[in-house]
């Protein structure tokens, strides 16, 4: 058997804000572990897959990631509601990631199931 090698780099994914792992959203006294949320959606959908992600700018760590079963995790991630597109990001100017998250608030997915 060969050795395999496995290197682990943080970045930001291009146009998205998610929770922390610790942090909770709150509505009222209702909250959601967000956070928690979040990383198990993150870990189911990239465990066991192989994990591309591509510098995008080159002032930042901000990357597009993909697997072999997801063009765009960063659209999956808002599409499931456990990721918001950033306010002043460039990527606002993606018509198809503002009705993903519009679409994922509407029913209620992830994040907006306080709503």
């Amino acid at each position: 058997m060969g050795n395999q090698q496995s290197t682990f780099a943080s970045c930001t994914y291009r146009g998205v804000d998610g929770c922390d792992l610790g942090q909770t959203a709150t509505l009222g006294k209702q909250a959601l572990p967000c956070g928690v949320i979040a990383m198990a959606w993150l870990v189911t959908a990239t465990l066991k897959k192989w994990l591309v992600c591509l510098p995008v700018r080159k002032d930042a760590v901000v990357a597009r990631c993909a697997t072999s079963e997801m063009a765009d995790v960063a659209g999956k991630r808002r599409k499931a509601g456990v990721a918001v597109t950033l306010p002043d990001d460039l990527d606002r100017r993606i018509p198809l990631y503002a009705q993903i998250e519009r679409q994922a608030r509407k029913t209620y997915r992830g994040i907006w199931a306080l709503a």
